[in-house]
């Protein structure tokens, strides 16, 4: 365990800076009573000043950086310009599972409170959440303002999986269950913290998941220290924090006051979570709750209050500090330029003003070759130039950063490592063609059969037990291609696929080499006792006059992802293409497909083998055959050895491919 106490001499140099610096110039921050209670007057009561969470007084020692995430299993959240730059891609467990919006504005209401931006404004509202740089990744549990318990159980376990170091459920249940407990005790095993609030029934028992030992339990109170009427309170209760009348973000680009928030409580608690994490990201996640239950004010009785009110700055000022932290950001790029060096800056930020940097380094592993070290430079103060190394097309960086002090103290960035690293790949892709089906491009919806109905329509859907009833694109898009819209108070085979085929064209794509990629969501259903139906996926070279089938497609139990390599279908080549898709229905089953996201990218690199003779290994012989390629007919390399040598994909064989041919010689 870390020591939890910090030498006086430290906690004078952090607390060194003044209050007053700590203030923020957002225009709100007055009627957000619950970060700095000055006995101002709310709902009509005045309030007991300082009863709040303390805020500013930890803001004076550290107000965030960019390192932290915080998960919000919740109704969803808006882009809300508190925090549209740092939302994540989360998923939903009800409905479309790309559209994470806000169904209710609980789920923004509350990320506003973890992290809208410090002295953002940019008219006459403006607020402050307490950990104002956190990344927050919204996980949507509900398709109204009320959630299921096994969407909330699924939703902590995806968040605990996809990088949150705090979890916020929204949500409460009278009652627990297996999958919720397991979904707890997963996101403790992963030192993921998870707060949820006691409960909203003003019961004396706590509701669920608060219930559970590894789940940090939060009650609501007021703005004079008192238990809220409908917080629920009793054993196993962790700690108390505002939760009435709490002005935060909402829907769109709004501010609301919500009268009554238990889940506002628990979000306070996670905020205060994440800015401690920031401070010190060695922290574990039993070091957290440690820290903001031994630290909590006490206010009153145990059995509704916990240990106290939540003391963010008491929390802080006990934290121990470590020597030195990594501060960048979290949204590291997965694609760097191959065959040139890409360089960053980080901050090395000396925590306790009493660590002396020495060296800083850089560790990597190019795809699985052996680890190598680098020193990376310091520019000034707290910068220094991160460089990575060129690597090839296709081939993989690892990495990790580590600085080391003068007394011999090391830490690394991220702090798992070696054990977890940060990776990006080099490669460069580009769009040639994309299409979420949100205008008319000018695809060709045909029946060459005498079809009569299923015919390829672009809609919003309806939806019926065979055909979506969202799109397949996240957020606010609303259209894809369907095989015939249902009709409202009819069957669902009303307009399904009958005979056909039908067919779907698409535009003609210009593109720059036969090295392109070609993706697509796809929903494909064949219900009944008959032969089961695919959808069939085509390219075209010459404007549809002859077809290379791709793929042909089952049933997908709903949107799937779809990738094809079309270098890796035989004949096809440029300089443009056309994609069909078509479905038939030949034996009465009830038969369906969608198509949305539709992308074709090209790829300037590929994953050329430069084993002409394929005996595993790029020897001399490999090299007679690269010398004859060199410089040859660039129109026959789609069909002869030449192909293994072409990494850029553009059908020829060039010195641009030579230097690629030099990394894996091995005579």
């Amino acid at each position: 365990m870390y020591n939890l106490s910090i030498k006086f001499s430290i906690l004078a140099l952090l607390m060194i800076r003044s209050y007053a610096a700590a203030q923020t110039v957002d225009p709100d921050f007055g009627r957000q009573w619950y970060l700095e209670n000055t006995g101002q007057v709310v709902g009509g009561v005045a309030g007991v000043p300082g009863a709040d969470v303390d805020v500013l007084s930890a803001w004076t020692m550290f107000d965030g950086a960019s390192n932290v995430t915080v998960a919000i299993v919740s109704t969803g959240v808006d882009p809300h310009p508190e925090f549209a730059s740092r939302l994540l891609e989360g998923i939903s467990f009800v409905g479309d599972p790309l559209n994470t919006l806000d169904v209710c504005g609980t789920g923004t209401h509350i990320a506003g409170v973890i992290g809208a931006a410090r002295g953002n404004f940019t008219g006459d509202n403006g607020i402050a959440g307490v950990c104002p740089t956190v990344y927050i990744l919204p996980v949507r549990v509900s398709d109204s303002c009320a959630s299921g318990i096994s969407a909330t159980a699924q939703g902590i376990e995806w968040a605990a999986d996809h990088g949150a170091d705090i979890i916020v459920v929204s949500v409460s249940f009278s009652s627990g269950n297996s999958q919720l407990l397991q979904a707890i005790d997963y996101a403790a095993s992963l030192n993921v913290v998870v707060v949820a609030p006691a409960g909203n029934i003003g019961d004396n028992v706590l509701a669920f998941p608060a219930n559970y030992d590894d789940c940090i339990a939060v009650s609501a109170t007021t703005n004079r220290n008192g238990l809220t009427s409908f917080s629920n309170f009793g054993m196993g209760l962790d700690l108390s924090a505002p939760g009435e009348n709490i002005y935060s973000a909402w829907l769109g680009d709004a501010y609301m006051e919500s009268s009554e928030s238990g889940a506002t409580a628990a979000a306070l608690v996670a905020g205060a979570a994440a800015l401690l994490k920031s401070y010190n990201p060695n922290l574990t996640g039993l070091q957290l709750r440690q820290l903001i239950n031994d630290t909590a004010v006490p206010i009153g009785d145990p059995m509704l209050f916990g240990s106290g009110r939540l003391c963010t700055g008491c929390a802080l000022q006990q934290a121990s500090p470590p020597l030195l932290r990594f501060e960048h950001d979290l949204l590291q790029p997965r694609i760097i330029s191959p065959n040139a060096s890409t360089t960053r800056t980080v901050q090395l930020v000396d925590v306790s003003d009493v660590a002396d940097v020495d060296r800083v380094f850089l560790h990597y592993q190019i795809d699985d070759g052996p680890w190598r070290v680098t020193s990376i430079r310091h520019i000034s103060g707290e910068a220094y130039k991160l460089r990575w190394p060129a690597i090839p097309c296709d081939s993989t960086l690892s990495y990790f950063l580590s600085a080391e002090t003068v007394s011999g103290d090391i830490i690394f960035d991220p702090v798992t490592a070696p054990l977890l690293n940060y990776s990006v790949r080099g490669g460069n892709r580009v769009v040639v063609f994309g299409d979420d089906f949100e205008a008319d491009l000018g695809w060709l919806s045909l029946d060459t059969t005498g079809s009569d109905k299923g015919l390829w329509e672009r809609v919003i859907p309806i939806g019926t037990s065979a055909q979506p009833a969202y799109d397949a694109t996240p957020q606010a898009a609303s259209f894809c291609y369907v095989t015939g819209q249902h009709v409202p108070g009819q069957s669902d085979g009303f307009n399904d696929v009958d005979g056909g085929p039908v067919e779907l064209w698409s535009p003609e794509i210009p593109i720059p080499s036969r090295n392109v990629e070609l993706s697509f969501s796809c929903w494909v259903e064949s219900l009944g006792s008959g032969t089961p139906d695919s959808m069939v996926v085509e390219v075209s070279v010459d404007d549809g006059q002859s077809w290379l089938l791709i793929d042909q497609i089952p049933a997908t139990a709903g949107w799937t992802s779809q990738v094809y390599a079309l270098r890796e279908v035989l004949g096809f080549s440029g300089p443009s293409m056309r994609v069909r898709f078509s479905i038939a229905d030949l034996d009465a089953s009830l038969t369906e497909a969608a198509v949305d996201n539709f992308r074709v990218t090209w790829l300037p690199c590929s994953t050329a083998s430069h084993d002409a003779d394929g005996n595993g290994i790029v020897d001399q012989e490999d090299l007679s055959e690269f010398i004859t390629c060199l410089g040859g007919p660039s129109a026959i390399i789609a069909d002869d050895a030449c192909r293994v040598f072409d990494v850029y994909g553009l059908s020829e064989v060039d010195l641009n491919d030579f230097s690629a041919f030099q990394r894996r010689f091995n005579p």
